[in-house]
């Protein structure tokens, strides 16, 4: 009988619980266990009924991740500690064996699920960024805004100088016309007097108009200037103008300041060709060059030189009123909208022009109808 090969019989082998630290116990878990984050230590305890060979079993454990990996022995310890499992799913298999025993490898499976902690769930990471990109949208909303209310308030103080300006030049031209009206009604010119006060309103109605205006259309300043050359041709000695507008301009949506061309085309009038004996001509043209308009008064007169020579005890300040405006218009023009205006004259003769009198260039940055 001692002979005979006894037949070994495999253990009953399963988890007779787990001992989650500080929490509970599952008795006889099978299938998944749950675990929250801040309980992922515990201690899982083997049970393998064998009466014939107990004290030679031996267990061991693994996380099977990707393809196999090597079991990790514990020998006869049958309370196996895990610490610290981080947040996911974890399939441990555990087993007991005998060395060289002919019996199967008894192998369980545990699926233990650690839920991550509430920051690194995705519906919490979606809205911290969704938080995040709309605080920052938020932010730079309220930079733009900011950006616009002090452009629009920059805009406002720039629209209001500039009609400032404006105003300043009405006095000075209604003034030398009142006086020019009252030296016809002195003269008994009295046919004169009537066509110039007519004309002289209706440029009036028109300044007020424009002085509402931050821009008008190039064709508004030409129709003005007809308006003021015809109302002068009255008053003074016979003079001859010529408008050149050229073909590539589209005066109805070009835009420029209004009163820019007026005080020019008035000092030309006045101090060079009203001392001038014999023909008197004036030229004014309108021109794009690149991105710039260029608005040109060029007259055969006396000249600067001349004219000042002829009227030395006049007042500096009175000389220059006009073109003082216009270059303090000019300077508002290119801080506050960011333009490159500028002003320029060249006296002919002293500068080796051809011909005699003065060339005025008006440079002005080309804005359409939407400004």
């Amino acid at each position: 009988p001692d002979s005979l090969e006894k037949d070994h019989c495999p253990p009953s082998f399963f988890v007779e619980r787990v001992d989650i630290t500080g929490a509970r116990t599952l008795f006889h878990p099978q299938g998944t266990i749950s675990i929250p984050y801040n309980q992922n230590s515990f201690v899982v305890n083997l049970a393998a009924v064998n009466y014939e060979d107990a004290h030679r079993q031996q267990f061991a454990y693994r996380f099977i991740k990707e393809g196999t990996e090597a079991w990790q022995q514990t020998g006869s310890q049958r309370n196996i500690i895990f610490n610290n499992l981080p947040p996911g799913s974890h399939r441990l298999q555990l087993k007991v064996f005998i060395k060289n025993n002919s019996w199967p490898e008894q192998i369980r499976e545990l699926m233990i699920r650690i839920s991550p902690p509430f920051w690194q769930t995705w519906w919490f990471i979606l809205s911290a960024i969704l938080l995040l990109v709309s605080a920052a949208w938020i932010m730079v909303r309220a930079r733009i805004r900011n950006i616009e209310q002090k452009a629009a308030i920059n805009t406002q103080l720039a629209e209001l100088e500039m009609k400032g300006l404006h105003a300043q030049m009405n006095p000075h031209f209604i003034f030398n016309c009142l006086n020019s009206i009252k030296e016809m009604i002195l003269q008994n010119e009295k046919k004169h007097a009537s066509r110039y006060l007519s004309k002289f309103a209706q440029l009036i109605r028109i300044n007020l108009e424009q002085s509402r205006q931050t821009f008008i259309s190039v064709r508004q300043c030409i129709n003005q200037l007809q308006l003021y050359l015809d109302m002068e041709r009255i008053r003074l000695d016979r003079f001859e103008y010529n408008i050149s507008i050229s073909a590539e301009l589209e005066v109805d949506l070009i835009q420029m300041s209004p009163m820019l061309m007026q005080p020019l085309v008035e000092n030309a009038i006045w101090h060079g060709l009203h001392p001038l004996q014999g023909e008197k001509e004036l030229w004014i043209r309108f021109y794009p060059a690149g991105a710039n308009l260029i608005c040109e008064v060029e007259d055969n007169g006396i000249g600067i030189v001349r004219s000042r020579q002829q009227k030395p005890d006049q007042r500096p300040e009175h000389q220059s009123f006009g073109l003082t405006n216009v270059r303090e218009r000019l300077k508002v023009l290119n801080e506050k909208y960011k333009m490159k205006c500028s002003l320029v004259i060249i006296d002919k003769e002293s500068t080796g022009e051809n011909g005699k009198g003065t060339l005025v260039k008006l440079e002005l940055t080309i804005l359409n109808h939407s400004v």
